[in-house]
């Protein structure tokens, strides 16, 4: 038998409601057996980190692993621990398209804001006009905090809160997703159903 996911506290299935699902992020792949159980579980996105100034960035090898084991691609680009200007976000979010490029995916990055330090708006509409340019979509990623101080800055395909045990008022009620659960090799989050993911180009 497979593990069981833990169960999503009430606030986070009253901010999402009924059609609802999972996804996971972790910062190193987890190994076959790992993906097929969450797939077993429901869980159909892998958010894996494509660059930036993220700890590790995962291999070819890592993302073809979660594309044989069948589920959807959601790259994290991580805005930088430094204060960035337009220009450098416009250079990080064409980076983030090479990068892309290099392992199959298309059509929606995350910038990763939880990480950074004192990101900058200016730095995430340079990095949201770049990825737009290159026809791909643009979610964010970060603490409640994070995530109002962009509020009408950038316009994101959805927001991302990370946020687990959070209550209902420190949320931010239209986030498409809520982190919720740290375990041993990734963390889970609950989203709404229809959620967008990037896709695969190509089989890896």
């Amino acid at each position: 038998m497979g593990e069981v996911l833990p169960p999503v506290p009430r606030v986070h299935r009253e901010a999402v409601g009924t059609d609802m699902m999972h996804i996971f992020d972790a910062s190193i792949c987890p190994d076959p057996d790992t993906l097929h159980i969450l797939r077993d579980q429901q869980v159909f996105i892998g958010g894996g980190y494509l660059g930036g100034a993220a700890q590790h960035v995962w291999t070819f090898s890592e993302w073809r692993r979660l594309q044989q084991a069948g589920l959807r691609p959601l790259p994290i680009w991580v805005a930088p621990f430094e204060s960035m200007f337009h220009e450098m976000g416009a250079i990080a979010g064409n980076a983030a398209l090479s990068a892309m490029g290099q392992v199959g995916m298309t059509s929606l990055v995350v910038l990763d804001l939880e990480a950074g330090y004192n990101v900058r708006e200016d730095y995430v509409l340079g990095f949201e006009g770049a990825v737009i340019a290159g026809a791909c979509e643009l979610a964010l990623y970060g603490t409640p905090e994070d995530l109002r101080r962009m509020d009408g800055v950038v316009n994101p395909i959805f927001t991302w809160v990370a946020a687990p045990g959070a209550t209902w008022t420190f949320l931010t009620h239209d986030a498409g997703a809520w982190q919720y659960a740290f375990h041993q090799t990734y963390d889970l989050s609950v989203a709404d159903n229809d959620i967008p993911s990037a896709g695969w180009s190509r089989t890896l």
